[in-house]
């Protein structure tokens, strides 16, 4: 990637970054429909998931990019991606987390990032385009 590319990417990833706080904070301070707070004691109890909500703002996201590209899905997005997540939930969990971290890379799968969700505790994110 150009450095272009990667201003206009970090840009990007910026305003996301800002549209999750509009969506968990500023859009909720004065929403009686959804008060400040009450997302979070969602994700908290397991009444609504993470992955229920990035999976409802990828499909969301495609149909948008779809409807832009004049009803054709890009080829950029029409490549499947699976990925699969690995915890290391610290001292305990770091042998079996390298383990099948070993195990992943040795299957074909692409260590494409780490995602540290608190002190030692981590997600390994795989993708594999089939």
């Amino acid at each position: 990637m150009t450095d272009e590319h990667n201003e206009l990417e970090e840009r990007i990833l910026l305003t996301l970054s800002d549209a999750i706080s509009d969506f968990l904070y500023y859009d909720r301070k004065e929403d009686d429909y959804l008060p400040l707070g009450t997302i979070e004691q969602a994700l908290i109890h397991g009444w609504v998931s993470i992955e229920e909500l990035t999976n409802h703002f990828k499909e969301d996201l495609i149909k948008s990019v779809t409807v832009a590209n004049g009803g054709e899905l890009p080829e950029t997005i029409a490549k499947p991606q699976y990925e699969v997540l690995v915890r290391d939930t610290g001292p305990a969990g770091t042998a079996e987390a390298k383990k099948r971290v070993l195990e992943y890379l040795a299957d074909g799968w692409n260590l494409s990032g780490v995602t540290r969700i608190q002190e030692g505790i981590y997600q390994y994110h795989f993708t594999r385009v089939t």
